[in-house]
């Protein structure tokens, strides 16, 4: 049995008013609890966005300013993307935090199915393009790299930002799996 179906079991027992209360005080916990664990998920990612985004602005008000060339190019995409992903991870907590956990299962499991559908269609949709967009500026930005900075130091960027990159796909895909089956578990429920 899946903690799901622990959690859907106690919650179909507050409908029983021989059950004991402590259940579905249990039972409420256990979902505030795990609301707490995405919510602090989605903190974290918005603060690792946000001061990825202070440093951006940083880097450019400080070493290029603004200015129309493909390595400014490269640098307004990847703060898009960064912006783009930011206001998308703010729109989810507000979603999560809409949600009322006290309400009856059955809406309960409608809204999270809803949420989960909304992370899903993200995933599919914007996160690809926001992918793209960051990659294409990192590699707008590699030209002036290669002509500013020593051929270690270069290197070091290139391989370090490979690595950013192929490490952040993974997350992405392993989260993406986890949220749809989240999502599967909640449509298999059928209340």
């Amino acid at each position: 049995m899946t903690s799901f179906d622990n959690i859907q079991q106690l919650w179909n027992e507050q409908n029983d008013s021989t059950a004991p209360a402590s259940p579905l005080e249990k039972l409420i916990e256990l979902a505030e609890k795990n609301t707490r664990k995405i919510k602090a998920r989605q903190y974290g990612t918005i603060a690792i966005l946000g001061v990825s985004i202070l440093l951006f602005v940083w880097y450019i008000a400080t070493f290029t300013g603004v200015g129309v060339s493909w390595f400014h190019t490269g640098l307004l995409l990847m703060l898009l993307s960064l912006l783009l992903r930011l206001a998308i991870e703010c729109q989810s907590v507000v979603s999560l935090a809409r949600m009322d956990i006290r309400t009856d299962s059955k809406n309960y499991t409608k809204r999270m199915t809803g949420y989960y559908k909304s992370r899903k269609r993200v995933h599919y949709t914007v996160t690809p393009f926001i992918l793209a967009a960051y990659t294409t500026g990192f590699l707008l930005l590699l030209p002036v790299f290669k002509k500013s900075f020593a051929t270690g130091f270069f290197l070091y960027i290139v391989i370090s930002g490979g690595c950013f990159l192929v490490v952040f796909t993974f997350f992405m895909f392993k989260l993406l799996k986890k949220e749809i089956e989240m999502l599967k578990h909640l449509q298999e429920i059928d209340l």
